[in-house]
């Protein structure tokens, strides 16, 4: 499974990523750190999958308030 995380005001592309299909591992439990970091703030995404399963948790920073 493709992923995209885009900037929407201005179209910019801020991460790229994929998963394999139904979140499948061969070691059983994988998993990733992004770290993001932007003009309008700073992430930190941990991304854990496995058999069917996908737990996306994380902290974001942000410069300025939301409009």
């Amino acid at each position: 499974m493709q992923f995209r995380l885009t900037e929407t005001s201005c179209n910019e592309i801020l991460y790229e990523g994929s998963l394999p299909d139904d979140f499948h591992s061969e070691k059983g439990l994988e998993e990733q750190k992004i770290l993001l970091d932007h003009r309008k703030g700073k992430a930190e995404v941990t991304e854990s999958w496995f058999r069917g399963m996908h737990i996306n948790s994380g902290t974001l920073l942000l410069y300025d308030d939301l409009n």
